[in-house]
């Protein structure tokens, strides 16, 4: 399997366009629980409420993680591995596809 990318790697230009979610809720799908993980971690760093789920966790803390998206409690969302498959939350104001190799 490729490396995954982490935000830190991201070229300048595309964590800069990240950035114009701020105040914005934003749903991110990435390839593994490592990516989201790391991902939440550099934008929590950063001043972002970022939390991920993936499909490893309890269905209560799943549901509560997306009660709290829903709430505007967390800003940006993090799916990992087969649970970003059928996420439906039409409260994100952007849908990302973190992609795990540099197709960018």
């Amino acid at each position: 399997m490729e490396k995954s990318y982490l935000f830190e790697e991201l070229p300048f230009r595309k964590r800069t366009q990240f950035a114009t979610f701020r105040g914005r809720q934003v749903l991110v799908h990435t390839a593994t629980k490592e990516q989201a993980s790391l991902t939440a971690d550099a934008l929590n760093a950063r001043g972002w409420v970022a939390r991920y789920v993936s499909g490893d966790d309890a269905a209560t803390d799943v549901k509560r993680m997306f009660e709290a998206f829903r709430a505007g409690h967390i800003q940006v969302l993090l799916a990992a591995q087969k649970l970003s498959v059928g996420v439906d939350l039409p409260e994100a104001d952007a849908e990302v596809f973190a992609s795990p190799t540099r197709s960018w």
